[in-house]
């Protein structure tokens, strides 16, 4: 039946482009809404701001004519089930506030997919196919869910933890793999690859390595999320509080910050996974680390940490000479240097005028006085 409704998936995203979407539509009916946003990026001189095209997921709220009133979605996205958790993705505790209503033309109006308005119980669908509904998001546009599929999909097979298994762990900023060799309530004792044992909380571990993945199924979903994540950071502004689970407590910081930090902690999950499974020995674990490390400079470089961006493109520029990507990438990171250097001189010389004017103003008051 996955089958039949993978298919069912294509069939509906062939929508011809320009041809409005027969939908009956109805007052309180879910659908999807193609908007425009002007995209956050990185400041340098030559990049001006852009638009970009989505879709998010709506309610009708009323239809006149050609033009329907619609309430947007939060674009922070939510897990499909309420006992899951994210492993990835930041999960915001006021997600599903910020909702937005606004008026377009009827033609920007596509109805949902069938797998969408389905109800099953998404733990009986396999990873594959929870990718695969997460790949059918993202060519949507949709990245909001698409971010939710894909962490329904990691959670399939990285969340269940057992003796003997080999984990993906946060230890002094970097990720590590482990064997687990004790399990307690809320601690877990490790044998590192370096031979190190040591004693761990359960929230220290990112995700379980899934070690029958001969299709490197795991990186992929990982690198898949990781580019949602960023795309989010470009269109979604919006003040966040999250839950820090490492320090047990709320913290306030906006939206684009934490799903930067996200994309990046994919992005080091994945690249630890293609190490794990041969490395630069295996080219399909080779390439995928090399697309890891681009998105991870491109999230390292929209958090202005300029050194971290400029080690993984350069990487990637050196062990394969041809990547135009790589090499696009390294000039975007040189100019945003060049642009943050000419900002500070500026900031520097208005600061130092500002405190020559002062202290004149000040030694005349003196001296008439």
């Amino acid at each position: 039946p996955f089958a039949r409704m993978e298919l069912r998936i294509r069939d509906c995203l062939r929508l011809r482009r320009g041809r409005r979407a027969q939908i009956n539509m109805k007052i309180g009916e879910d659908v999807r809404v193609n908007i425009t946003v002007v995209e956050s990026r990185p400041p340098s001189k030559k990049r001006k701001s852009s638009s970009l095209l989505v879709s998010r997921r709506a309610l009708v709220a009323a239809v006149s004519c050609d033009v329907v009133s619609v309430v947007q979605d939060d674009p922070a996205p939510i897990p499909l089930l309420d006992e899951q958790e994210f492993i990835i993705a930041p999960h915001f505790v006021d997600a599903g506030r910020e909702v937005e209503e606004c008026e377009v033309d009827a033609s920007e109006i596509q109805p949902l997919l069938d797998f969408e308005e389905a109800k099953m119980q998404h733990g009986d669908i396999c990873a594959r196919i929870l990718k695969d509904f997460g790949d059918a998001m993202t060519r949507l546009k949709d990245y909001t869910r698409a971010v939710s599929y894909y962490e329904a999909a990691l959670h399939r097979v990285s969340s269940q933890i057992s003796l003997g298994c080999t984990i993906v762990l946060k230890c002094q900023g970097h990720a590590v793999l482990a064997e687990v060799d004790c399990m307690e309530d809320d601690t877990l004792d490790l044998t590192l690859l370096s031979g190190e044992e040591k004693t761990i909380h359960r929230r220290d571990v990112i995700l379980v390595v899934w070690e029958e993945d001969k299709e490197m199924l795991q990186v992929k979903i990982l690198l898949n999320l990781s580019r949602c994540l960023l795309k989010l950071a470009s269109i979604d502004k919006t003040a966040g509080t999250v839950v820090n689970a490492n320090e047990h407590k709320l913290k306030q910081h906006n939206r684009q910050e934490y799903y930067k930090l996200a994309s990046i902690r994919g992005c080091t999950a994945a690249i630890s996974l293609c190490d794990h499974h041969g490395g630069s020995s295996n080219a399909i674990a080779a390439d995928l680390e090399a697309k890891g490390r681009l998105v991870r400079a491109r999230a390292f470089l929209g958090l202005a940490r300029v050194p971290n961006a400029l080690v993984d493109a350069k990487k990637v520029s050196t062990l394969n000479p041809n990547s135009r990507e790589a090499e696009a990438l390294v000039r975007e990171i040189r100019a945003f240097q060049s642009h943050s250097k000419a900002v500070d001189r500026k900031l520097s010389k208005a600061v130092a005028k500002l405190v020559h004017s002062a202290t004149t103003s000040s030694g005349e008051e003196d001296m008439e006085g």
